[in-house]
């Protein structure tokens, strides 16, 4: 897949463009297609987060791939380029490719495809975030590739368990009793373990940002009495959740300043 993006530039605008119209169509209101919001709201989980939060998505992918179009045909460090077709753009072909499948799935409520093509997506993005923490060229300007790639990632982590609820809900499951609220509990606090051990590992703050948002969106959705989920337990452990992960990333970021100020310092030596 890669060789045929590198022999034809063009496709690989395109499939960049038309997922982002695509993700356009699906989260905002009053569009032609039916909305990812008005799909969620059949299928209700415990681990919705508010509506808001598909607004995050899509600025996440308008984000990222506004930056990648600019690496195509603007970005002028041939070297950086160079890594970057090599390393990183068969990566997000499929990533893009995946995502639109994971939509398209939800429009026809086919929930379980839906599931594969998210963790799928996640799955190559994710490995995208570790190439990019291990390459001095690709993280040189983090504000390029390597910030929006872990924004969208992290919104796509969370989306990914959404799904996952979703599904289980399309399948029957009502979510009712204690043991599903520790459940619900338990997978937002591993979705902060995972996070924060990708931040401390590779150095991309903007996924845990992408899903501490998520899990504030999620306490605000169980403090809304509307809402046919709502939980006080859940919504004050993800609250105190959320509050924790703003402590643990200011304290890693703290960490990751002083190593970078310890390995500027070395090379001056």
């Amino acid at each position: 897949m890669n060789d045929i993006f590198k022999r034809i530039p063009i496709l690989y605008s395109l499939l960049l463009g038309f997922t982002l119209t695509i993700i356009s169509l699906v989260i905002f209101p009053n569009m032609i297609l039916p909305s990812l919001e008005s799909l969620q709201k059949i299928y209700p989980s415990l681990l919705m987060p508010h509506k808001n939060y598909l607004y995050i998505g899509a600025i996440s992918i308008f984000w990222l791939i506004t930056n990648l179009l600019y690496i195509e045909y603007f970005e002028k460090n041939q070297r950086f380029k160079q890594i970057f077709d090599h390393q990183l753009k068969e990566i997000v072909s499929i990533g893009c490719l995946m995502t639109i499948f994971w939509i398209v799935s939800w429009l026809n409520h086919s929930l379980l495809l839906s599931l594969i093509f998210i963790a799928v997506a996640t799955n190559y993005l994710l490995k995208g975030i570790r190439i990019i923490s291990q390459n001095s060229q690709l993280r040189q300007n983090s504000w390029l590739i390597k910030f929006p790639s872990g924004f969208f990632v992290g919104w796509l982590i969370f989306e990914t368990v959404v799904t996952l609820f979703a599904y289980m809900k399309s399948v029957g499951i009502t979510f009712s009793g204690m043991l599903w609220v520790i459940v619900a509990i338990m997978t937002v606090l591993l979705l902060a373990l995972f996070s924060s051990y990708y931040y401390a590992k590779y150095g991309n703050g903007m996924m845990m940002i992408a899903i501490i948002l998520g899990v504030f969106g999620l306490a605000i959705q169980h403090h809304n009495k509307q809402f046919p989920y709502a939980n006080n337990m859940i919504f004050i452990c993800t609250l105190a959740i959320g509050v924790m992960m703003v402590a643990l990333f200011i304290y890693l970021t703290h960490l990751n300043n002083q190593q970078n100020q310890k390995s500027k310092t070395d090379i001056e030596k």
